[in-house]
Order: structure tokens, then sequence, then C-alpha cells
């Protein structure tokens, strides 16, 4: 299995190592797919930051007695957001450690 940090620092090294050793390996592929990957856990990362503060206000509004329904709206497509996130970081993940595998 390839280091996809080894494969991020020295990527033509690793692709002449790999085409020396007779092997065809999807280097572009594996730092593309990485690079998504990356970019889905920053956006997810950035979610969670917005959803603490919606936590907050759903319990301040609570606590208040006032109608905390449109900031719970906010919350729950926050999570869904989050969670559509992840099923494509784990699909991301599953076809890019295929390719370091090979």
């Amino acid at each position: 299995m390839h280091d996809i940090k080894r494969l991020r620092q020295h990527a033509d090294e690793v692709k002449a190592a790999i085409a020396r050793k007779g092997f065809d390996a999807d280097v572009n592929s594996a730092l593309a797919l990485d690079e998504r990957w990356r970019d889905l856990t920053k956006q997810g990362d950035e979610l969670k930051a917005e959803l603490n503060p919606a936590s907050k206000a759903i319990g301040i509004a609570k606590k208040a007695g006032n109608d905390a329904q449109a900031e719970m709206d906010k919350a729950r497509g926050i999570r869904e957001q989050a969670a559509e996130l992840d099923d494509q970081k784990r699909d991301l993940k599953a076809e890019l450690e295929t390719i370091l595998l090979s």
C-alpha cells in the first residue's frame, strides 16, 4: 500500500519508482481523490463550527420560552449536510484506498 502523504510530497519520485518496477499506478487519480477528500473534510469541519452556535441558540430560545423551530430547522439542515459530506468522504476514501493498494 502506498502512503498518501508520501505521494503528496514526492509525487514524481513515486511515479518514477512505480514505473521502474513495471507497475501502473494511477498516482494522479489518487492525488485528486485525496484533495477532494481533504476539501470535504474542511467543509465538514466548517459545518460543525456552524452547528455549535445553532445548538446554543436553540437552548437559549427554549430557556427563554421562545419558539426555537427556526434554529432547530437550521441545525437539522447543518446535520444533514454534514451527514451527506461524511457519506461522500467514505466513498472517496474507499476509492482512494483501492488505488493505494494497487
